[in-house]
């Protein structure tokens, strides 16, 4: 099939409020230099954004539109056109409306309770959401993704991790009935038991600066998304040290069902 997302990771954040820059070169990036929320009173006065209008979204529909029509045209039968799911996290989102990276960790250490609320609107938009786009479609919610490359120690540490993020995480994974997968690029080898706990984790992916062994002391019975580092593993390495590091993930993970990518 083929997908159609033309914002990547900037299609939530711009239904958030958040601004989006287009450079001529590159994929769009979410500017952190204004907060969409500073206080209270300005969450309280959010609406939910609308699945058609909000942010990016008439230029999805458009280009889904499009797509569709296309492929219609050139082999109906044969092709499918996806619709962007929403994959963010929220620890992801909700820094993504508080502005610069440190103000809401600034909040969960100051303002806990107004960045427990954050945190909640962040999870209700996600609901909404994919409840919306199941509509759309015509098809079951599905499982729920959750892309967190936001969740790295030391960014976050385990302590905040477990208080503020976790159970927002796991109502995620309930309301879809279990998650497709766990995802961060970053290093989550202290967070790993507490991610862990969250329910039906059908498949886990595994940062290249995560600890292997420790990533199998919990996972272990899941099937696991393992990258290797993109520069010191395949573009600085030589065929032998590429090899080396093939074999070692196989080594670690034993019969573990996994991607290596």
């Amino acid at each position: 099939g083929i997908g159609v997302n033309p914002v990547g990771v900037v299609l939530e954040p711009s239904m958030l409020g958040v601004e989006i820059g287009f450079p001529p070169d590159m994929e769009p990036w979410a500017l952190h230099n204004r907060a969409v929320v500073e206080s209270e009173s300005d969450l309280a006065g959010l609406a939910m954004p609308d699945f058609y209008t909000s942010g990016a979204m008439p230029s999805v529909h458009r280009m889904y539109g499009q797509a569709r029509e296309l492929m219609q045209a050139l082999d109906g039968d044969r092709w499918s056109v996806g619709f962007p799911a929403a994959i963010r996290g929220v620890l992801g989102l909700a820094q993504a409306m508080r502005g610069p990276h440190e103000n809401i960790l600034m909040d969960m250490l100051e303002r806990p309770a107004f960045a427990h609320r954050m945190f909640g609107h962040v999870t209700d938009f996600h609901c909404a959401y994919m409840a919306e786009r199941a509509r759309f479609l015509g098809e079951p919610l599905g499982l729920g993704h959750i892309g967190n490359d936001e969740v790295t120690t030391p960014f976050v540490s385990p302590r905040l991790y477990s208080d503020f993020v976790l159970p927002y995480e796991q109502r995620i994974s309930e309301y879809h009935g279990g998650l497709s997968c766990w995802h961060s690029c970053g290093t989550t080898t202290a967070l790993l038991p507490a991610i862990r706990s969250i329910s039906n984790i059908k498949q886990f992916y595994t940062g290249p600066w995560t600890d292997l062994d420790a990533v199998m002391a919990q996972f272990g019975d899941t099937p696991l998304y393992i990258a290797v580092n993109t520069v010191d593993d395949v573009m600085a390495a030589t065929p032998e040290q590429m090899e080396a590091k093939i074999r070692h993930v196989m080594s670690v993970c034993g019969g573990a069902p996994l991607i290596i990518r």
